[in-house]
């Protein structure tokens, strides 16, 4: 287009000549109806524009940008200023206030406090969120007043009042002083029973321990912390050792309504026993000692009496067998669940191997020739290594589901609990009764009882004990044993010259 001193130029309002796509004179897109300009440089890489058209009220002007929006800048729209919310009024500081103090002091749960007090347990996020500097407020007064509570109470008589609020008060007051990085109790620079475990007994004594074994230590060495306050090694007494016993016994067990079992309670005594003895003079028996005291106290253990061996009946195994045709997991490629599940039952059941030892089974572990499984002790509970042979039943169950050389052979990815969710899904979907639920190391004590009847040294050495008295003690249900042998008792002639009707009118 040819410009004289007549055109406009691009800065100047004009209309756009008759031309089809972008202005000719500025390079504004689009049809503009009306005048428009061009209000950038000329060297802008992307110009802007300006147009106008009348209206009734004068003109009105809008702007063109031909930039990206990703190269415009970013405009930050005001936001409304948020409503502040209400303070709360007396009541509801009555009412958090009551309800921390029955969480806190008194050790109960929300869902307790909630239905105490009539409302649900969102009320408390709701005075979290709404109200958290009087819930804080509130919430560390009565935890400080917690601390001093049970730094007063451990170790006395106090903690045999009531030992289950004493220990929700004494976990309340350990969590506050862990987060604020300072002691629970006060301490001592002497050597005490937990000190000795960590400086000594761990290195020295568990190495190449398994971790539930480390974890049982930790939870008596906590429980001991808690309930004595952990004081220096020549400060136990058997009066302290008798009060630890005594405070163990009150704590619910399983069940709200149940006390704990003497027998967790005698575990518990037995490891700390350990320790002490450890701690105690060096002797032939106990060559490690580290010879910290001179007399190591002892207390009795509370009698425990073992528990009936609960026997599995094969039509209940049979049920379960079958039944595993409805399980979804273990989800593994090429694999069914069933097939998994079967195997895994068909091994215990002729192995009585632990849960642990199966799981960890790999396929260099068997010895297919002589039908046998050659299990490191790292995979046993008594850390012996261990040859355990199986019938051509399991060989063929293990073949079935087997898909390469190495690996697992029950790969398991999810959690120790997630295995016996599984497994109780699979005895309802196998139409057991609750009261009749099994599991795996019933399996075990089944073949155990079966094994002694016709030869206890094999029994002894399937179980993987080192004596046959835990075996006859835990592993065998004796009734069935004995009775059998009862019956089988030479009686003499004259016992059954007489018939039941003429012993009745005798």
């Amino acid at each position: 287009m040819k410009t004289d001193s007549t055109t406009p130029k691009a800065t100047d309002w004009h209309r756009k000549p008759p031309c089809a796509g972008v202005c000719l004179l500025c390079g504004c897109p689009g049809k503009q109806p009306g005048e428009h300009r061009r209000v950038s440089d000329d060297g802008a890489l992307y110009p802007r524009f300006e147009k106008r058209s009348k209206g009734p009220d004068g003109w009105r002007l809008k702007t063109i940008d031909t930039a990206p929006k990703s190269a415009r800048p970013k405009i930050i729209k005001k936001q409304n200023p948020r409503r502040p919310t209400p303070g709360p009024t007396q009541k509801t500081r009555e009412r958090m206030a009551t309800a921390l103090r029955m969480k806190i002091i008194q050790g109960k749960t929300i869902a307790e406090i909630a239905d105490e007090l009539g409302f649900t347990s969102e009320v408390f996020h709701y005075w979290r969120r709404n109200y958290g500097a009087l819930y804080d407020e509130i919430e560390t007064k009565l935890t400080n007043e917690v601390i001093g509570w049970v730094r007063q109470a451990v170790g006395t008589d106090a903690i045999l009042e009531s030992t289950d609020l004493y220990m929700a008060r004494a976990l309340t007051a350990e969590k506050w002083c862990q987060a604020a990085e300072v002691p629970l109790f006060p301490t001592t620079e002497e050597t005490t029973l937990c000190s000795f475990y960590e400086t000594y007994y761990l290195p020295t004594c568990l190495y190449g321990a398994s971790e539930s074994t480390l974890g049982l230590y930790r939870g008596v060495l906590k429980r001991w912390k808690l309930l004595t306050g952990d004081p220096p090694l020549r400060s136990i007494d058997v009066a302290l050792l008798a009060k630890f016993r005594d405070a163990l016994s009150k704590m619910r067990g399983m069940e709200k309504w149940q006390r704990a079992a003497p027998s967790s309670v005698a575990t518990t005594l037995r490891h700390v026993q350990t320790l002490l003895d450890k701690a105690g003079p060096p002797g032939r028996r106990n060559r490690d000692a580290a010879g910290l005291i001179e007399t190591v106290p002892w207390v009795r253990q509370p009698r425990s009496e073992p528990r009936e061996v609960h026997l599995v009946d094969p039509a209940e195994i049979d049920a379960v067998y079958l039944a595993a045709v409805g399980m979804e997991r273990p989800r593994i490629e090429g694999l069914q669940p069933a097939k998994w599940w079967r195997a895994l039952l068909v091994t215990v059941w002729n192995t009585g191997l632990r849960r642990r030892s199966l799981l960890e089974l790999s396929w260099d572990m068997v010895d297919w020739k002589l039908r046998l499984f050659r299990i490191p002790g790292r995979s046993m509970k008594a850390k012996r290594f261990q040859i355990q042979p199986f019938p051509e039943m399991v060989a063929s169950h293990l073949h079935a589901i087997r898909r390469s050389e190495h690996g697992l052979i029950f790969p398991w990815s999810g959690h120790i609990r997630d295995f016996h969710t599984k497994w109780c899904q699979l005895l309802d979907l196998a139409g057991i009764p609750a009261e009749r639920h099994f599991g795996l190391h019933d399996i075990r004590k089944t073949l155990a009882t079966t094994l002694w009847g016709s030869d206890p040294q094999a029994a002894q050495f399937v179980m993987g004990h080192s004596s046959s008295t835990v075996t006859a003690r835990h592993y065998v249900a004796q009734t069935g044993i004995v009775a059998r042998a009862v019956d089988a008792i030479p009686q003499p002639a004259s016992f059954g010259a007489v018939t039941p009707e003429e012993l009745v009118n005798v």
